[in-house]
């Protein structure tokens, strides 16, 4: 490699950030979704409305319904299968 190349070579390394560019992709979104959290997490919580009263029911229903629907999966997942025309 000449001195020219190894110049350019060194220059290059001293723009870019080691990794693929999807690495730093991700890596970027992580900071913002870190920092989006953190900021979130520091406000203080708004004083109690009505609709926020509905909406956190809504909430409480449709976790109380997820939680059911997984109980059903892990009962089908536990269930032996039955051999289907092609078995």
């Amino acid at each position: 490699m000449t001195a020219e190349e190894l110049a350019r070579l060194e220059a290059w390394r001293n723009t870019h950030k080691p990794g693929s560019e999807r690495d730093r992709t991700f890596g970027r979104r992580a900071r913002e979704a870190r920092h989006w959290l953190h900021t979130i997490m520091q406000e203080t919580p708004s004083a109690p409305t009505p609709d926020r009263a509905e909406l956190d029911a809504l909430r409480a229903r449709f976790r109380a319904h997820l939680a059911r629907l997984d109980a059903e999966m892990s009962e089908l997942e536990d269930e032996p299968s039955i051999g289907g025309l092609f078995d």
